[in-house]
């Protein structure tokens, strides 16, 4: 009997394929009686070249020679024990074992025990056969490939593999999107698929999208296979797939989408809805089937030059404020509520610059009391030389007293307060800010710690009952920091944004952490006034908050009108002090525009490619904010070891 396929795939194979199951774990008696024909017919299976990296080893699957089951297999299970492969089809596939490549018998058998699968290696008809019950199985090996499409959706000759995709970052209206692409697909000649279907999961596995089904147009095989397509072809099989037995097809062309609203748009033509963290299969048909193993389709970021990772990650620490202790959390009216929306939040930010290739990750979502006062700052608007006198309040109860002669700076006057600090027992940090812009000397804040790491609480001295200043010196204003939430959050202004006020320092150096690779989000109940909805803190020069956001309840409730937490940690990660229309043309439609609030797909919610770039030079490397991570597509990972070791020990 021959090993071609004897006819199509019905939509009774699943049935068929269980009946093969029952007939491979019965005993050879019952199979016997169940089964008169003594040589069945074979059975046909379908699956992919596996020409990816699951593991994220930098290797090629089809390559490697150890491989954990992972989440992205293209391996097939097969049922049942004593399976070889026919005779020549080595190449073609191979059976795996454990982790690693099954070694055969004299009579070629797969050795060992535990679940067999089956590894595409090129396109192709694979036949194996069973030992023990005799039965056979045929299986259609495909490949597929990201096409690149010209004017008109004309599919280029050029073809890579394996098979990935950017999400796009222009409107739905626009016809020339440069992350348009097509599938192509390189299998047995006379029988290629019909059709494929794409369908796309969170990162937790929830099914997000489906699309399909994409009609395969039959076409002449690519004359040149690029990435890891061209070294698992047999030499000449690109563009000579009539003379190989291989035949070629491409879908129509097709967008990745971020967000649901351009999913809907009208005028957008066939898209998927991705997560750049999640997953997106590629299969034949829209059910899963135990006769078919899917493809994945990278989701990767958009191609910048060989020097720029395709996958970043950026880490986020979350604060959810009280507005007093023991109240309720600033978003969510609990703190599980808060957890809800924060990962809502979040989800669409990772969405938004999926456009760059980054997503964001999150340890927790942390609802924590205001801060207690922990926190002296020696200027408490602006920096100044001492004019001579003293410093004295309390710390935990304890008298603190320092005097300062004429003539120190603040940096200077702060050391002489840590030092008497420590004498006490307590633990104390410096940190200097920036100059605000009506002030040459910039002020410095004292911050101290109890011996366990928390706060210490600190209070002015109470004489007869009223509170003594802090600072008695002529010309050097010394003020504690406190958080108070009732009346809203005091905000920097334009001459202060470098230092920010004086609670809004007290509020975030108190819980910003010690890795400067992470990125602090701050939600608070609401800023004092009205009008600021969010606001962060880039990195400049003698600053001492540095990669911050802080955003209110009023700017999470605006959602996908004015996207504002991602609007906020785009100011962080592009570097951005101010906003590209402050004195450029208004562009409602980008993310970083300073006024705009539209919901619709033509709302504030596009990164251009100009933004990836800076993200990466700004934020990338050696700013380590944004981590490179692999792509699973070896070939494009080239700039991945480069971003890793530039980044430096995290």
């Amino acid at each position: 009997m021959g090993w071609g396929f004897s006819g199509g795939f019905t939509s009774g194979w699943a049935a068929a394929w269980l009946l093969f199951g029952a007939l491979i774990g019965a005993s050879p008696d019952v199979a016997k009686a169940e089964a008169p024909d003594p040589e069945p017919p074979p059975r046909e299976v379908t699956l992919w070249v596996d020409d990816d990296d699951d593991d994220l080893d930098g290797v090629v699957d089809r390559e490697d020679s150890a491989l954990s089951a992972t989440l992205g297999d293209e391996r097939l299970t097969l049922p049942g024990e004593g399976w070889a492969l026919r005779a020549g089809d080595a190449r073609r596939a191979a059976l795996w074992r454990g982790g690693r490549r099954s070694s055969a018998d004299a009579k070629g058998t797969a050795r060992g025990s535990g679940a067999l699968l089956l590894q595409g290696l090129q396109p192709g008809v694979v036949g194996l056969s069973s030992q023990g019950s005799g039965l056979r199985l045929t299986a259609r090996v495909l490949q597929a490939f990201r096409v690149e499409l010209g004017p008109g959706d004309e599919a280029r000759s050029a073809w890579v593999a394996p098979a990935h995709g950017s999400v796009r970052r222009t409107l739905p209206v626009e016809k020339n999107d440069p992350e348009r692409f097509a599938v192509g697909v390189m299998g047995p000649q006379g029988q290629l698929p019909a059709e494929l279907w794409l369908t796309s999961t969170t990162e937790r596995g929830r099914q997000l999208d489906q699309l399909g089904p994409l009609t395969l147009k039959e076409v002449a095989c690519p004359l040149a296979l690029s990435g890891a397509a061209g070294a698992g072809h047999a030499e000449g099989a690109a563009g000579e797939g009539n003379a190989q037995g291989l035949a070629c097809a491409v879908t129509e062309g097709l967008s990745l989408v971020g967000m649901l609203a351009d999913r809907l748009h009208p005028r957008l033509g066939p898209a998927l809805r991705v997560a750049i963290d999640g997953r997106v299969e590629l299969d034949v048909a829209a059910e899963p089937s135990p006769a078919r193993a899917p493809a994945e389709l990278r989701v990767v970021g958009p191609d910048l030059g060989a020097a720029v990772p395709r996958r970043g990650v950026a880490r986020l620490r979350v604060h959810v404020l009280r507005q007093a202790a023991g109240g309720t959390p600033a978003v969510g009216g609990s703190d599980r509520g808060a957890e809800q929306v924060m990962t809502r939040e979040l989800a669409d930010a990772t969405a938004l610059f999926a456009q760059c290739g980054v997503s964001f990750e999150v340890e927790a979502v942390r609802v924590v009391d205001p801060p207690p006062p922990s926190l002296v700052a020696f200027g408490c608007a602006r920096g100044a030389l001492t004019g001579g006198g003293s410093v004295a309040f309390e710390v935990e109860g304890r008298r603190l007293e320092v005097t300062l002669p004429a003539g120190l700076t603040p940096l200077a006057a702060a050391r002489l307060a840590a030092a008497a600090a420590r004498r006490l027992g307590f633990r104390a940090e410096i940190s200097r800010n920036a100059a605000v812009a009506f002030a040459e000397i910039p002020s410095v804040d004292l911050l101290l710690f109890k011996k366990d790491g928390a706060p210490a609480r600190l209070a002015p001295l109470s004489v007869d009952g009223r509170a003594q200043p802090v600072g008695r010196d002529a010309a050097l204003g010394v003020c504690l920091g406190e958080v108070n939430l009732a009346d809203g959050l005091s905000h920097f202004s334009d001459f202060s944004s470098g230092a920010g006020t004086l609670e809004e320092r007290s509020l975030l150096k108190a819980l910003m952490g010690d890795d400067p690779t992470e990125v602090d989000v701050v939600v608070i109940p609401s800023f004092a006034g009205s009008g600021r909805i969010g606001e962060s803190f880039i990195y400049t020069d003698g600053s001492g908050l540095r990669s911050a956001v802080i955003v209110d309840h009023a700017g999470l409730r605006s959602g996908s009108q004015s996207f504002v937490l991602a609007h906020e940690l785009g100011h962080v990660l592009l570097a951005l002090p101010g906003h590209p229309d402050d004195f450029g043309v208004d562009d409602p439609t980008h993310l970083m525009d300073s006024d705009a609030a539209d919901p619709s797909s033509f709302g504030p919610r596009r990164l251009t490619r100009a933004d990836c770039q800076r993200l990466w030079r700004q934020s990338g490397g050696k700013a380590g904010l944004v981590t490179a991570r692999r792509t699973g597509v070896p070939a494009l990972d080239a700039a991945f070891e480069g971003a890793s070791q530039a980044s430096g020990p995290r």
